[in-house]
């Protein structure tokens, strides 16, 4: 009898008995995501974006977190535990800040760091913030967070 055939054969069933069970295990786990999603989130979402029909809900404790695209950019909006919108960012080139934002921007001493992505941040009450991240020389992440008028803020 040949033993290294009997353990091969044993080795592939036992491996594609775990790749389904990890597919099966993942499947379950997106839509149990999903219907833990707060109806008022998701009321709130289609409301804000009737048009958008492909959309990834995600469970990113605290916060629940959907990803889509509209007009061909990609966004993702942030919802609380019970559900009351928090904020949708969108990646945006440098360029595409407000005048003000950059030259504060380009007058501070983070506008010799190596810049990383720039979003548009939009918040309730019409409010808007710009994030830009940049790296140290030792490639340390720092965020700032600018409001459309130039100044530096840290929100809550």
């Amino acid at each position: 009898m040949n033993f290294e055939l009997i353990i091969s054969m044993k080795c592939s069933i036992q491996y594609y008995n775990l790749l389904f069970f990890t597919l099966f295990v993942l499947t379950a786990t997106s839509q149990n995501a999903y219907h833990k999603i707060p109806e008022k989130a998701r009321a709130m979402f289609v409301k804000m974006h009737p048009n958008v029909t492909e959309v990834e809900w995600s469970d990113n404790f605290p916060e629940f977190l959907v990803s889509f695209y509209q007009d061909k950019n990609f966004y993702e909006s942030f919802f609380d535990r019970p559900g009351k919108w928090l904020r949708t960012e969108h990646i945006i080139e440098y360029d595409e800040l407000p005048e003000i934002v950059a030259l504060v921007f380009y007058e501070s001493g983070y506008s010799e760091y190596e810049r990383g992505y720039v979003y548009k941040v939009e918040m309730p009450r019409k409010k808007i913030r710009y994030k830009i991240y940049v790296y140290d020389s030792n490639w340390n992440e720092l965020e700032l967070v600018y409001d459309a008028k130039g100044k530096m803020v840290v929100d809550n």
